[in-house]
This record gives structure tokens, sequence and C-alpha cells, in this order.
């Protein structure tokens, strides 16, 4: 639920490194000797505990995660402790300029990270050359390259992009700037980046924000009190008055979807055109979700009329929407879920869909032309394809189907943005079309160094105990023979 920091740290980009660099560093580090030093500075002890799921936790360190001056003293004298270790050792200027070398080496590559279409358009975040932050990028079909959006080093400094999202008729982007403290500024700028403004909304912990329409958007945030967190889920308008926008959903909102106790709520939306407006809240600590559904122009206050499609004795862990129907992934009666499916503006019953015997269906997705499971079995994902209806019509044949990352779905479009990726490879991403669910490479992943032009991929069936017959890949890099700095590479 807490926004993503894109910014990597040294500990990361290090961790990112290839084999031979890893060993450069460690050869260096190995040859200097470090001298014994003090303890360093210890951390207060406050008593704290929480009940999750009737077992007591106890954190005595809880308090650093409201920050303040504590918190403040308390890294500052680490921070003087360790540069008071490393100046003292001789041989760090030799260390510090082998990890700078192996860092620039590292930010030659980019990474991408979430993609979303928006009629002929895609929208995606992408590191650039020489920087380790995401920034914003847009495609159109037919065109060879990107133009920036929001460039990363347009931001304030230790502020990050932490996620994005495009209006229904893509004219507006809302995007969230997150600093070190994880609190999140919202911004909305036109679809080519201009036209930048802070929206009138206090800075908190928002995930993400859904547009209603070209002019208002929901979104949730999170208050971390001493004993407690609370979250609220508001509708915002464009141009309005700090203060004034409306609770919709969680502490403090009327309705069946409020809450009066600071038991948390977080909602997320799906928005169907002028049509309706479906919110799917998640009390914690269960992981299952109700599903509500209101008609478009009354879904702006809490009392609705929100109607409840999915309750939580459903059991329902993850919900999508398509055409007329709701589709839940539930836990009763079957541990490798079962799919639920709901009309929408009755919520009569249509269909279960049982597990096929193998894997276990970990998310579900849909779109105006079919419906998606991404389904584990093994270490490998598969990605099932039905009809509206619920209807099987079998695998999606992915390229490369090892992990099966957070696909971006929008019930309006025909299109999914998928990621899938390997665990020796970055990620690929490749939009799935059509209701026959036609596969086409995405032309926004960065090109693979070419250290991994050499690894071969051996797939294969294996037979588990239970008789299912999970399918597996293998992959094999030949090891170079090269002698690099007295080192075999």
């Amino acid at each position: 639920m807490l926004p993503l920091l894109q910014g990597k740290p040294r500990v990361a980009i290090l961790a990112a490194m290839p084999n031979m660099l890893w060993m450069r560093v460690v050869s260096t580090i190995a040859a200097v000797a470090v001298p014994a030093a003090s303890a360093p500075p210890p951390a207060k002890i406050v008593p704290f505990s929480q009940t999750f799921y009737g077992t007591v936790r106890s954190d005595p360190y809880h308090w650093m995660e409201s920050g303040g001056p504590d918190l403040s003293a308390y890294l500052t004298s680490q921070s003087a402790y360790t540069r008071s270790v490393l100046a003292a050792n001789p041989g760090r200027p030799r260390v510090l300029q082998a990890i700078r070398r192996a860092e620039a080496q590292a930010n030659t590559a980019s990474t991408t990270s979430a993609a979303i279409r928006v009629g002929a358009r895609i929208l995606y975040l992408q590191t650039l050359p020489g920087s380790n932050d995401l920034s914003l990028l847009a495609r159109d079909d037919g065109s060879p390259n990107a133009n920036v959006v929001i460039e990363a080093t347009s931001l304030p400094k230790d502020r990050v992009i932490g996620w994005f999202e495009p209006s229904p008729r893509g004219t507006k982007i809302a995007y969230g700037v997150t600093a070190a403290s994880e609190a999140v500024v919202i911004h909305v700028c036109d679809a080519d980046g201009s036209h930048d403004t802070a929206q009138a909304i206090d800075p908190a912990v928002i995930q993400d924000a859904t547009w209603r329409d070209e002019s208002s958007f929901y979104y949730n945030t999170v208050v971390e009190g001493k004993r407690n967190r609370t979250e609220t889920s508001y509708l915002h308008t464009l141009g309005s008055k700090h203060g004034t926008d409306i609770a919709i959903a969680g502490f403090g909102a009327n309705g069946p979807m409020g809450s009066r106790t600071l038991r948390n709520l977080w909602t997320t939306y799906t928005v169907l055109g002028r049509d309706a407006v479906v919110a799917m809240p998640l009390r914690e600590p269960t992981p299952h979700l109700s599903a509500f559904v209101a008609p478009f122009a009354r879904a702006t206050h809490a009392s609705g009329p929100w109607r409840r499609i999915f309750s939580e004795a459903d059991e329902v862990a993850r919900v999508a929407v398509g055409g007329r129907y709701l589709y839940g992934l539930s836990d009763k009666g079957d541990a490798r879920r079962t799919i639920e499916i709901r009309d929408r503006f009755t919520g009569a019953h249509v269909r279960t869909i049982l597990p096929d015997g193998n894997g276990f269906r970990k998310d579900i997705f849909a779109n105006k032309t079919g419906v998606y499971v991404a389904k584990r079995i093994g270490g490998n994902m598969q990605l099932e394809h039905y009809d509206l209806e619920g209807r099987v019509l079998g695998d999606v044949a992915l390229p490369r189907a090892n992990v099966i990352l957070p696909i971006q779905s929008n019930p309006a479009a025909d299109t999914l943005a998928v990621e899938t990726a390997s665990f020796n490879d970055p990620g690929r991403w490749y939009e799935i079309s059509g209701p026959h669910a036609i596969v086409r490479d995405a032309g926004i992943s960065p090109p693979l160094p070419a250290s991994y032009a050499t690894i071969r991929y051996d797939d294969a069936t294996a037979t588990s105990a239970d008789g299912t017959k999970p399918r597996t890949r293998s992959s094999t890099k030949p090891a170079p023979r090269k002698m690099v700095d007295g080192l075999l590479s």
C-alpha cells in the first residue's frame, strides 16, 4: 500500500551489478585492512506492540516510523559515526573509486516500470541513461521515438515519481511525487507535460489516483497516528480549494463504505466511462475485498447509492471489471482460488469457474474483450484467457513467461500491458489485444545488454507428487574464459 520509492540506494545498485564488477569491488575491499571501531550510537527502545490475526507482535523501534526530532538526531549521530569510521580507513578512496566505476556502468542500462495505454499512445515510466530515477515517457503508435513528459532531473532534489495515471481521454496526467518520508504530493499536467500544477491536497502517503472524468479523480490517503493508521478515500476536483475534497470511503466517511472506527479501509476504483463506478474497499487485517457499484452520476459522495456485489464473506482477494460483469478470485472452498462472476447491474451470480488442477490463481484482469488470470505453477507463471462470459479460450502464448509482473488493464480498452521476466533477464513489455489475445512487443522495453545474448533457455514439463505437470524453464549462460585484472571472469 505504500508508494514505491523509485530512487535506488547505492546498496541496490551494487546488488544489480554483473558478477565481474562485484568480484573487482570485493577483491579491492578484501585488500583493505579496516581497524576496529567503537560501537555505533544505540537507538532508544520504546515499548510498543500490535495484534495481527490474534498474535501480538512487539516493535520497540516503531517510534521511528513517525519521524520527528528524535529520529533526526539518531540518524545524524549514525551518519557522523559512519563517516568517522570511513575516514579512518586508508583504503577507502580505492574502494569508492571501484564503486563509482561500477555504478557508472550500471547507470547505462534503462529499466521500465509501468505502462498504460490511452488510445493510440502508451505512457510508461523508465530510467534514462545516467539516472537511477524514473522519468515519465510517452510513445505514439507508429513513432519510433518516445517523448519525455516529465524528466526525473526536473524534480526537486530527493523527489521521485512514484506512480502516474492518465485521464480517460488522455488530456491530463496525475502523478505522485514522493519524498524520502513517503509523503506524496499529487501533480496534474497536460498530456505533453505542460501546465504542471501541484494539487491542493495535503502531502500524505498516497499510492495512486483513479480519474472519474477529465476534471476529477479519486485518491486514498494514509495518516499514521501514534497508535493507529487511518485511511480515507476522497474525490478531488481540479481547481478546488484546499480542504474541500469529499470523503467517499474509509475513516470519517458516511455510507456503506465508510468506517467510524480506526479500522483500516483502503479503496481502489474502476470507472466504466459514463456508466458506473466500481469501488473495492479492503478492510485490514482481512485480505478480502468488498465490491460496490454506483451509477456514474451519483458516485460523488459516500451515500452513493452504492450496491454491494461482493462482500467479505465471499472471501474475494482480487476483483476485475469487464463488460457487465465483476470477476472475483475467491479463496472460499479452494486454496487455488475459484473465479466468481457476478452481474454488476443486479448482483446475480453468473458462474463459478473451479481450478483446473494446476497452479495457484494469483491475480485477475479484464478489458472489454476478455478476462485474464495470472496463475503460478511451480516457479513459473502463465496467463489464462477467458471470454467475458467465462468460457475458456486457452493460455496466452507469451514469449517469455517465467515471471508475469503487474499487468495494466483498462475495462474500456481492448489491450493489456504485461511485463514478463526471468531471474536472469530484465523485464520485457508486451501488449495483448483483441478477442484472440494477439501478443506484440509494446516497443518500450530497453535493449537487452550484450551480456544476455549468450543465455540459453530450455523448457520442460515436470511431474509433481499430486500428479500435476507444471511447466519449467531453465536458463544457462556459458562462463566466458577471460582474464581481467588477474581474475577469471
